[in-house]
């Protein structure tokens, strides 16, 4: 028996409808009856809808047959969606859509933690490379072989210096316009260590000629580090 088809869809609860396919009629040829065979083409095509990508709803189907290859007059048989059938492929597939999501978001959990752990491996191996460089330049390394080791421009090499010994000197400057007098590397260690500062005297004399560049201080001494406040300044 050849059965002529059509298969729609409605987004409105049957208020409009449109053809399911490009091609709204087609026929079967089968020995199953018109009522059996409108069941089968509409768990088809529910089927089909179920593997949409959900861009848009899925909508209820309607599938009408009539007897006879062509669509005339009134159909022989009507299927609807809304069946037990339906229901269950419908909740196997809400199943796997949520499996799927909840493999995505432990996926995205991961390599956010991934990419949390780079960011703190990555933040705590630039702070090593700053506190190495900084140590070189206290020891006097010159600063070609610090940013050729550091793989970094002389530029950086200065601004590490810079950042080593800023607040250093602000608050060695501080310091000196307070207690006057004389000062040298062991006795900016102390006023420094007081400030909170941890360092050393070839750190202490980086930062007596940052004030001496400034013109804070002044150098009293031909060959040793040892500065006074210089008297023009208030």
């Amino acid at each position: 028996m050849k059965y002529a088809y059509t298969l729609r869809v409605t987004l409105d609860s049957g208020a409009t409808w449109k053809d399911h396919a490009a091609d709204p009629y087609g026929v079967r040829e089968t020995d199953a009856t018109a009522a059996q065979l409108a069941s089968d083409l509409l768990n088809e095509a529910f089927e089909v809808r179920l593997k949409m990508d959900g861009s848009e709803p899925l909508g209820e189907l309607q599938c009408c047959v009539w007897d006879g290859p062509r669509a005339q007059g009134a159909p022989a048989a009507v299927a609807a969606s809304g069946t037990d059938l339906q229901w269950k492929a419908l909740e196997r597939t809400l199943s796997e859509v949520a499996n799927d999501i909840a493999r995505f978001e432990e996926e995205k959990r991961k390599a956010d933690q991934a990419a949390a752990s780079a960011q703190t491996a990555i933040l705590n191996a630039r702070r090593r490379l700053e506190n190495l460089a900084l140590a070189g330049l206290r020891s006097s390394m010159p600063q070609v072989m610090i940013a050729h080791g550091a793989r970094r421009s002389r530029e950086w090499v200065r601004r590490i210096e810079d950042d080593g010994t800023g607040s250093m000197a602000d608050d060695l400057r501080a310091a000196v316009l307070e207690q006057r007098g004389t000062w040298n590397a062991r006795r900016a260690v102390e006023a420094l260590a007081a400030a909170g500062h941890d360092t050393d005297d070839k750190g202490a004399r980086a930062v007596l000629r940052k004030l001496a560049a400034d013109r804070t201080i002044i150098k009293t001494h031909p060959t040793s580090a040892i500065y006074e406040p210089n008297p023009d300044q208030p």
